[in-house]
């Protein structure tokens, strides 16, 4: 049996952490979208598998990948499916191969083709990885095309880590930030709940109802795309609705948690020298880093746990026709 104080706790610390999270997250995504980082470690990815230059070049002239950035063709694309770059590359790998050959015979094998298109490339691994692609396809050119593609999500796999760990620094940042602004102390909010009996209980049912809401509303909104991603861009669904920032921060409010930079958190901080609250921005600041999903699934977890909904759930269990 768990105690019903530290479930309580916990649920307003975990409540406070996934909205802080969403609005950490929100402002991350402006930070990476102005920055154009998705494009810019796609494109030096993709460069790092296309180390011929004059393939590159027309690997990102062909019209599917020009096609992913309609609003500035210009640009690079944020992210890139796996079909798309392995039609484009073999598409770019053979105009420039038929540039320096004799028009090719249309009863050839076109796997036979292909090979001996891709054996014309210069660049030694370049060229090994898509030979190696194209012998384990079985003489099956969709085949040759889907091994290309796997090649790609290979590499894709740890650029996109990479991606996800440097977003995870923006948002650690971001939730600094955010705890110090907003004066969000981990080791205060817990201390004034363990403390406070009817506060507690009112912070644990508001942070179950507050949970439910957002993330009902963040899976509506679609978290960013790996940078290689399995389908065509049109299939994806745009997100039509956008996280609000003072309707988080309202119902942050609303736990009645105790945040802000009112008289008695300036006195409280200064009492204590700044240290612990310093400590507890800390932990708020990782707690951020975390994102809102793991908050949203650790209190779905423990919301079950609290003596009300199990007492609900006993009665709603009697209830129940036999």
């Amino acid at each position: 049996m768990f105690d019903s104080t530290l479930i309580e706790v916990a649920l307003g610390l975990f409540a406070t952490y996934a909205l802080l999270s969403l609005l950490g997250t929100a402002i991350a995504e402006i930070i990476v979208a102005l920055l154009n980082v998705r494009a810019k470690n796609l494109a030096s990815a993709v460069e790092e598998l296309l180390t011929d230059n004059q393939i590159a070049r027309k690997f990102y002239q062909h019209p599917y990948v020009k096609n992913l950035n309609n609003d500035s063709p210009a640009k690079r694309p944020q992210s890139l499916p796996s079909r798309t770059f392995a039609q484009a590359l073999l598409s770019a790998v053979e105009s420039v191969a038929s540039a320096d050959s004799r028009p090719r015979n249309p009863r050839a094998n076109p796997v036979n083709t292909l090979r001996a298109t891709v054996g014309k490339i210069t660049d030694p691994a370049m060229r090994d990885a898509l030979i190696t692609a194209i012998d384990s396809a079985d003489g099956k050119i969709e085949q040759a095309r889907d091994n290309v593609a796997q090649w790609f999500d290979a590499a894709m796999e740890r650029v996109t880590q990479q991606y996800k760990r440097y977003t995870q620094k923006i948002l650690l940042a971001i939730g600094l930030i955010l705890a110090v602004a907003i004066n969000v102390d981990t080791i205060h909010i817990a201390s004034v709940l363990a403390h406070s009996p009817a506060l507690r209980e009112q912070v644990g049912s508001d942070a179950i109802t507050a949970a439910q809401f957002w993330q009902a509303r963040y899976d509506q909104i679609a978290e960013p795309q790996p940078l290689a991603v399995s389908v065509q861009p049109e299939a994806i669904p745009a997100a039509e609705k956008k996280l609000d920032f003072k309707a988080i921060y309202d119902d942050l409010a609303g736990l009645n948690v105790p945040i802000g930079w009112d008289e008695p958190a300036w006195d409280y901080a200064k009492e204590r020298c700044f240290i612990f609250p310093m400590l507890g921005w800390l932990l708020t600041a990782f707690a951020v880093s975390l994102g809102a999903p793991f908050w949203f699934d650790l209190i779905a977890k423990v919301a079950p746990l609290r003596p009300s909904e199990r007492q609900a759930e006993d009665v709603a269990a009697k209830n129940q026709p036999k």
